[in-house]
């Protein structure tokens, strides 16, 4: 047989088992890449909240503030940039619901970062300046987990910033009892890490069902941002 014959066969062939190896390797990233996108997608679908209100209709930007947190730092809307918050109010002296969320939300918190590589942070503001002062304020929430953020400030930047969030809160009139209660809103705040708010996680707070909304949410900013 003529070599030349023989060799244009096997690099026929070659040509074939190439285009071959490279159709099959394209189908399968194919499918790897719809996979991973029609996940993502399924994530992002903000229909599937269990129980968080989302705000992406409506985006908006975290109401702007100064407070002073439990080092004595200044600390403002700027702080709450770059990473996502979960934001509670309350107050030290609460018996039940400020300890058993913080707690939840920590839990949240540790998990997220844990496994999903997710920068979050857990701030607690406390509507209770007679009696949250820094020292207070901060060995209450490093109790729970050593980076949490305990946020305080006066009476007037307190309403200022409740107001616009629409948070309620009652002090007693009669503060003569140093064990009085405070009545306040549940709710949890969720801003993003472009400072907007981003939903609301309502009562009942439970672990599992917090994280799961949470990467939905998480899964629908990033696909709004282009990430």
């Amino acid at each position: 047989m003529n070599p030349l014959l023989e060799n244009f066969r096997f690099s026929q062939a070659g040509r074939t088992s190439v285009f071959i190896l490279f159709a099959v390797t394209a189908f399968a990233m194919g499918i790897m890449l719809y996979y991973f996108v029609t996940a993502e997608q399924r994530e992002a679908n903000l229909s599937n909240l269990k129980r968080a209100t989302s705000l992406h209709a409506s985006p908006r930007a975290f109401p702007e503030f100064t407070l002073t947190d439990h080092r004595g730092q200044e600390f403002t809307n700027e702080n709450l940039k770059d990473t996502w918050n979960f934001i509670f109010f309350g107050f030290t002296n609460c018996p039940d619901v400020c300890p058993v969320t913080l707690s939840t939300i920590d839990q949240v918190v540790n998990n997220l970062v844990v496994h999903r590589e997710v920068k979050a942070q857990v701030v607690f503001i406390s509507v209770d300046p007679n009696r949250d002062t820094q020292q207070r304020l901060g060995d209450y929430v490093q109790h729970f987990n050593q980076d949490m953020i305990g946020l305080t400030g006066n009476d007037e930047e307190l309403k200022n910033l409740t107001k616009e969030l629409g948070v309620v809160y009652t002090t007693p009139t009669d503060s003569e009892n140093e064990n009085y209660l405070i009545d306040h809103s549940a709710q949890i705040f969720l801003v993003a890490p472009n400072g907007n708010l981003e939903a609301l996680f309502s009562t009942p707070h439970e672990t599992q069902i917090i994280a799961d909304d949470f990467k939905i949410l998480n899964a629908y900013y990033n696909t709004q941002q282009g990430n």
